[in-house]
């Protein structure tokens, strides 16, 4: 014979379910409460963290403009600075180009005047000279001229009552030039003579010693009133007192010596 199955009564299990689901409703409220509240905090204290972030970014950006305002003053005063300097060394520029172009005029004219002058020795020393060789001997003459001293030295005799022979002298020390200069009078003593030239022959020996390096010569002319072989003896004192000339004494002049008679000499020592 079947058993007969007993019905189970559920009500009072799904009230304890109810129950349950009641009491664990409020433990999640009350946790979504905390939860909410702690978003809460948080979130005041991000919206407060943003604004001192924001505050600090403003605080970096006015300091990074007013350096970089800064660093903009000090280039435009630098600039300024600079055009400054820029338009001085314009104007410095534009008055030495200026300058540049009067010289540069000037030096034009000046070489025009000198092609010309140029032109006018050339015109003058061809009606001088009689041939193209006489110029060129002359020219030849000048350039040597340059570098070697020429002196000349005349002895011009006078007669007088009283003393005998006076040997009057003088000296130039370029042939191109015709100032001659007198060495008064030449002592026909040898002892007299020879005191004459080492107390400085009346300015003839500092003459003789100033050459050009060194290359020097002196000629050396008497007329036939002058004592005899006075410029031998005067050729041996200078050999003596200046090596470095080389003396020629061309005995008595064929020519007449008149350079000596028309100068005051000064007195013998």
């Amino acid at each position: 014979m079947a058993r007969e199955r007993r019905k189970l009564d559920m009500l009072p299990l799904l009230d304890i379910f109810m129950v349950v689901l009641f009491v664990f409703a409020t433990i999640q409220e009350g946790k979504l409460d905390n939860t909410t509240q702690e978003f809460t905090e948080q979130a005041a204290k991000l919206k407060e963290t943003s604004a001192a972030l924001e505050s600090v970014e403003k605080t970096l950006e006015d300091a990074r403009i007013d350096e970089k305002r800064n660093q903009l003053e000090k280039t435009t005063k630098a600039l300024d600075v600079e055009r400054e300097r820029n338009m001085e060394v314009s104007e410095a520029l534009e008055k030495t180009q200026s300058e540049v172009k009067e010289l540069e005029a000037s030096s034009q004219e000046s070489e025009a005047k000198l092609k010309e002058l140029e032109q006018n020795a050339k015109e003058q020393l061809k009606k001088s000279f009689e041939s193209d060789d006489q110029y060129r001997e002359q020219d030849i003459m000048d350039k040597l001229l340059d570098q070697n001293s020429v002196f000349e030295v005349e002895l011009s005799g006078e007669l007088n009552a009283e003393m005998g022979v006076i040997n009057h002298c003088c000296f130039r020390a370029d042939p191109r030039k015709g100032s001659w200069s007198p060495c008064a009078e030449v002592p026909a003593i040898a002892a007299e003579r020879e005191q004459w030239f080492k107390s400085g022959g009346a300015g003839l020996l500092s003459a003789l010693r100033q050459t050009k390096g060194g290359n020097a010569m002196t000629i050396i002319r008497q007329d036939s009133v002058a004592t005899h072989q006075i410029g031998a003896k005067v050729e041996a004192l200078i050999r003596d007192n200046v090596p470095e000339q080389k003396v020629y004494n061309e005995g008595i002049s064929l020519v007449a010596m008149t350079h000596c008679g028309a100068l005051t000499a000064p007195e013998s020592p």
